[in-house]
């Protein structure tokens, strides 16, 4: 029941779930049949303990995005030459791709090109809408405010 288990084939049709993908467009993508990428889930959803593909792509896509802990970012991985960066530097610093991970915990409610699905957790669920009301109800005062100001000169001059 780990990400370990998972076969080549049943990561990429769980990466491609995300992309999003329904199954007939990743059999197309893979250049297999329909049932054999459904078996792919099936098998890793069952080496996955989840009862729904989604779950376990999120798992996945969980186990290989980069994580942050105690302040740095790094790529989780077995492989230590993944850990490098393309200039040769390690992935340890502040490099391009950890400005980006950090850039993606932010949790902004729409998708982008890099994260179409929207996995966004309870609290910001809340703490969007509680945002955006505020922020309205922030303008429209600033707006009744003007207005208000406004109106006040109108009748000072015009007396």
């Amino acid at each position: 029941m780990s990400i370990d288990q998972l076969t080549d084939k049943e990561k990429e049709c769980l990466r491609l779930l995300l992309y999003p993908m329904r199954s007939k467009e990743i059999a197309i993508a893979m250049g297999r049949s329909v049932h054999t990428v459904n078996g792919h889930l099936q098998e890793a959803r069952r080496k996955l303990g989840v009862t729904d593909s989604i779950s376990a792509a999120h798992m996945l896509r969980d186990a290989e995005t980069p994580q942050k802990i105690e302040g740095v970012n790094f790529w989780v991985s077995a492989n230590p030459a993944e850990l490098a960066h393309e200039d040769g530097a390690e992935a340890f610093g502040e490099t391009e791709s950890a400005r980006e991970t950090s850039r993606e915990t932010w949790g902004l409610p729409f998708a982008r090109r890099e994260r179409p699905w929207n996995d966004l957790d309870l609290r910001w669920r809340i703490a969007w809408p509680v945002m955006l009301f505020f922020f309205a109800a922030l303008g429209v005062s600033a707006l009744s405010s003007g207005a208000a100001t406004l109106s006040a000169m109108h009748l000072s001059v015009s007396r």
